[in-house]
């Protein structure tokens, strides 16, 4: 019974909205089988006219009005915090628009490469997971095919996140949701969502991350890896850092991602310089923000203030 739902594309279980938001808007869909899982499909197209090129290790030029200030810059896990913070104590940014800034930059770097397949984004549960909520909204708004992939229950994203989940919604991708779901059948879902897919995205730990990936996310990253060697077309972009890997020290947990990319954001982190780290970071681009390089001086210089 549940087979022939699936292919008749009915739910099984009790659908229940996501938010307080129009009933045409994403659900969720409980699914029996596999607890939960939230789709909602729509008519995606694909860009196959763009040029592709595949990833080389090192770090790629930033752009010309931002490179001047910041392309040999390199930040700490606590500088990178403390630039969120004077932004958005001091200058006054809402969190909202540098997550926004963010995400839409890195999917500048994504065009710059070359998209001209279907991108699917792995999400988690922190501001990380909002970067990629507003990649995801972006790559849709520009007509891309993508599909997002959370590795945490919606009803457990807070903040920034939050919001940038809210406003992911309304633009009727598919949006499978793996939280409390078996390794196994997660796996198995994974495959089935990303047949048509060139890119996925890391959004699912960010430089605030210390220590090993936990579950579910160590087997998301291995799902990822699994994916880029058995087809060395498929890009993987890291979102600001890759995830499993120290920002500080350049260290890889056992589970971390291999990205052909990482998108980062304000500057490289210090870890990136570490020679073991390459393998994990593919090409390194410089995401700018939208903050003023003499406030991220002032930062890297230690002359911040309260």
């Amino acid at each position: 019974a549940n087979a022939q739902n699936r292919k008749s594309g009915q739910a099984i279980g009790v659908s229940r909205p996501i938010s307080q938001t129009p009933p045409q808007r994403t659900e969720v869909l409980l699914r029996r089988s596999l607890r939960r899982r939230m789709v909602q499909e729509s008519p995606a197209r694909g860009k196959a006219d763009r040029p592709h090129h595949p990833g080389a290790t090192g770090l790629a030029a930033a752009p010309a009005w931002y490179a001047r200030a910041m392309d040999q810059a390199f930040l700490t896990r606590e500088q990178a915090r403390e630039i969120d913070r004077v932004a958005i104590t001091q200058l006054g940014y809402p969190g909202p628009v540098l997550m926004e800034n963010a995400g839409r930059g890195c999917v500048d770097v994504m065009e710059r490469i070359g998209v001209r397949g279907g991108v699917l984004v792995l999400c988690g549960k922190g501001n990380n997971a909002g970067d990629g909520f507003v990649i995801a909204r972006h790559l849709a708004i520009r007509g891309y095919q993508v599909k997002v992939a959370l590795g945490g229950r919606p009803e457990r994203l807070r903040g920034d996140a939050r919001t940038a989940f809210d406003m992911l919604t309304p633009c009727g991708i598919t949006i499978l949701d793996l939280g409390g779901v078996h390794a196994g059948a997660m796996i198995e879902e994974l495959d089935e969502l990303s047949g048509d897919t060139e890119w996925i995205v890391d959004a699912l730990l960010g430089t605030g991350a210390v220590g090993p990936p936990r579950p579910p996310l160590d087997a998301l990253i291995d799902w990822m890896n699994a994916e880029r060697a058995a087809d060395w077309q498929r890009q993987i972009l890291a979102v600001d850092t890759p995830s499993g890997l120290d920002c500080d020290t350049g260290r890889a947990s056992d589970a971390c991602v291999r990205a052909t990319h990482t998108a980062t954001f304000a500057a490289a982190k210090v870890g990136f310089r570490e020679k073991a780290a390459a393998a994990y970071l593919g090409r390194v681009h410089v995401v700018d923000i939208g903050l003023p390089a003499p406030v991220l001086r002032r930062v890297l210089d230690g002359g911040a203030q309260a």
